[in-house]
């Protein structure tokens, strides 16, 4: 089921404002936003890493990427870009650092309402946060 899109615009609004940290603090540029039929992907640029993040309305979740840039821009594949890993989810980046020990949104993987939809958003937003100093210091390292 496809939520109405007064819902999708109040979560974006939402997602926009929440990352805005990452603009206002952490010296990314202002978000790209991509609009598909099922998904809404919005996208924060810093030097050589991107944060993504993918609202999917269909399946009704949110997704956190973090992405290698090429030559500042986001790359042409989606995973795997000219044979080389591009995008990882965060929380898998974060397990293969040992930062955590475990994904903690795993609990929100059944995700039903606009409130647990705008919970996933403020977690991914800390996660983020919590973790950007190790992001931007392995950089490209993160995708060997």
């Amino acid at each position: 089921m496809k939520m109405p899109m007064n819902q999708q615009e109040e979560l974006l609004e939402q997602v926009l404002v929440e990352f805005n940290v990452l603009v206002q603090e952490h010296g990314f540029a202002q978000p790209s936003i991509s609009k598909e039929k099922w998904i809404t992907r919005v996208s924060y640029l810093h030097i050589n890493i991107g944060i993504e993040l993918e609202l999917d309305w269909r399946d009704f979740d949110v997704f956190t990427l973090v992405v290698c840039l090429k030559n500042g821009a986001l790359p042409s594949g989606y995973y795997i870009d000219n044979g080389k890993k591009c995008r990882k989810h965060l929380a898998n980046i974060c397990t293969e650092q040992r930062w955590i020990k475990r994904d903690p949104t795993s609990s929100l993987n059944e995700i039903r309402t606009e409130a647990d939809f705008k919970l996933a958003i403020n977690s991914s937003k800390k996660m983020v946060i919590e973790h950007l100093s190790g992001l931007f210091e392995k950089g490209e390292l993160l995708f060997v």
